[in-house]
């Protein structure tokens, strides 16, 4: 019997493994493919500035993430005890502290956008191209880095399969198109291409996974 149960968890596991990962993974760097193809028709310029801007998002989204992993834990505890009220106020709680240490990080980035572009970009006309999309990160980076919290907090408490449907539409529903109507079919270029990033996929992003926590179905979903 105790041979069985344990089987069933590890299926189980591994099945929530392959949902959260292998699946999402792959359609993400898809996306990311397609994104810097869609750039690349942009000019070739606008694609290092683009890289950059990505490494940049990738170093100030990792303080999000751990806080979202301890959140995690936390939601994981809290859910494993029955207490779902305990649950809601730790993810509130890392979600006050993530909004204020993300908003004090993203200061520099619209401050002094030259200084911290400058370390990776020589070229000077590529960093006038990308100096208002760093201040535009700098900008977002709070209000994005909510949506990196919960898609934490939301594993935590289980309910990943939403989070992956969150995250793919968003990518290939206002991402993709998006960057390629406004970037090039309407010829802001990179503006256009990180506003939709920032204030669409991004923002939207954040919105939905706000409100998919809100519902609070995720007290109710069971892993075993």
């Amino acid at each position: 019997m105790f041979g069985k149960a344990r089987f069933s968890a590890i299926s189980r596991l591994y099945c929530v493994f392959f949902t959260q990962r292998a699946c999402s993974s792959f359609w993400t760097s898809l996306a990311l493919t397609l994104m810097f193809r869609i750039v690349a028709l942009i000019g070739t310029a606008e694609v290092a500035a683009y890289t950059v801007l990505i490494q940049l998002i990738s170093a100030v989204a990792m303080p999000a993430w751990g806080l979202g992993l301890a959140g995690a834990t936390l939601v994981g505890q809290a859910m494993g005890a029955k207490d779902v009220d305990a649950a809601d106020q730790w993810a509130w709680d890392v979600i006050k502290v993530s909004f204020l240490m993300l908003i004090v990080l993203g200061m520099p980035f619209w401050l002094f956008p030259d200084v911290i572009l400058g370390v990776f970009i020589k070229e000077e006309a590529v960093i006038e191209m990308a100096r208002l999309p760093c201040q535009i990160l700098g900008g977002f980076i709070a209000i994005n880095g909510i949506g990196y919290v919960f898609a934490s907090l939301l594993n935590g408490a289980g309910d990943v399969k939403r989070v992956m449907y969150v995250n793919l539409a968003t990518q290939y529903l206002i991402l993709l198109p998006g960057a390629y109507l406004f970037g090039v079919w309407a010829g802001f270029g990179l503006i256009g291409v990180w506003l939709v990033h920032q204030a669409g996929f991004r923002a939207v992003n954040s919105v939905i996974l706000t409100g998919l926590w809100r519902q609070r179905r995720w007290q109710s979903i069971e892993l075993w």
